[in-house]
């Protein structure tokens, strides 16, 4: 039964070590209640209860990974200032194994977001998107040969946002070691760098980074395939995997296109669901499993965050849960 092959496989997750590099961000949030209208302003004034500190970006992806018990490793690029201190005291309390190169010149990515009665108010950024200097970017690619001369890597997973890390050189230095080393690469992209990542493993764009990259709108079901696989070739990647959100997942192989369908939900949160997707996937990948039964329970892991408030990662007895309890036979 796949049910218990799929089970089978999450029970294994704890015998993989990947490795994620992307850019890292603190996620700050501040809650409170609105109660009155400011005098100053036709703008609600919050009254402050709590200040929360989340992992963001690549840093919410190895966090993930944690959660689904695998040996996990985060390389990325911080400023020397308070945000990148709470950024490493979370990674120790969550036990993750982190090398993160200081740039004095850069500051650490943040975004905080103003909370009332469980609606954002109010979003404010504070980052650096320019490109790394290439001083630090030798820095990084001198560390990630390290890890990989030191350690066992079984995956590499690379976590583009635009926030400057990922360069050109960079991408292209990652993904040639790891083909080299026969190592599994996947690539969670974003538009500046998309035609970049090229003989991946993995390339998996959601629905809107996919049509901007193609220049469609509104594509049909096989309009949206025929882009998917040119773009496959293009990229030379093993497998495309594109999220559309409650459609599912697009898979697109050399060997076939199809759709996975997501099962329907009760929608709370879609923030970091993409995070606890790439999570999944790259450890499914490392079991014996399909492709289409990787997509199944990639399916059901970012579907059952949905559910939750927040950001908020999936744990292996959680994704056992969901398997148990869907659909699938």
């Amino acid at each position: 039964m796949l049910k218990e092959k799929l089970i089978t496989a999450i029970n294994n997750f704890n015998q993989s070590t990947v490795l994620v590099v992307g850019d890292v961000m603190l996620d700050t949030y501040y809650y409170g209640k609105v109660n009155r209208i400011s005098p100053e302003a036709p703008v609600p004034v919050l009254d402050l209860a709590t200040i929360t500190h989340k992992l963001g970006g690549a840093a919410n992806v190895a966090y993930n990974l944690k959660t689904l018990e695998a040996n996990t490793i985060l390389l990325s690029v911080v400023g020397n200032d308070d945000n990148a201190q709470i950024i490493n005291t979370l990674l120790k309390e969550y036990k993750i194994e982190a090398h993160l190169i200081i740039d004095e010149k850069r500051c650490t990515t943040q975004k905080t977001r103003y909370m009332a009665q469980q609606s954002q108010l109010l979003r404010v950024d504070s980052e650096n998107k320019t490109a790394i200097e290439a001083y630090t970017e030798t820095k990084v690619i001198t560390t990630f040969l390290n890890i990989l001369n030191s350690t066992k890597i079984d995956a590499v997973i690379v976590e583009d946002y635009n926030k400057g890390l990922l360069t050109p050189t960079l991408i292209n230095k990652i993904i040639a070691e790891c083909n080299t080393q026969k190592i599994i690469v996947l690539i969670d992209p974003k538009k500046d760098n998309f035609f970049e990542y090229k003989n991946v493993t993995l390339f998996k764009p959601n629905l809107k980074e996919i049509l901007d990259a193609t220049g469609l709108t509104n594509p049909t079901e096989t309009e949206l395939k025929t882009a998917t696989e040119k773009l496959r070739i293009e990229l030379n990647a093993q497998l495309l995997m594109v999220t559309l959100a409650d459609k599912g997942i697009l898979l697109c192989s050399a060997k076939e296109t199809k759709l996975i369908t997501a099962q329907s939900r009760s929608v709370a949160d879609v923030s970091g669901a993409g995070d606890t997707v790439i999570a999944t996937v790259a450890l499914s990948s490392l079991q014996n499993l399909l492709w289409s039964e990787i997509a199944i329970l990639s399916n059901l892991a970012g579907g059952a965050v949905c559910e939750k408030m927040g950001v908020a990662p999936m744990s292996c007895a959680e994704l056992i849960d969901e398997v148990k309890k869907s659909i699938v036979q």
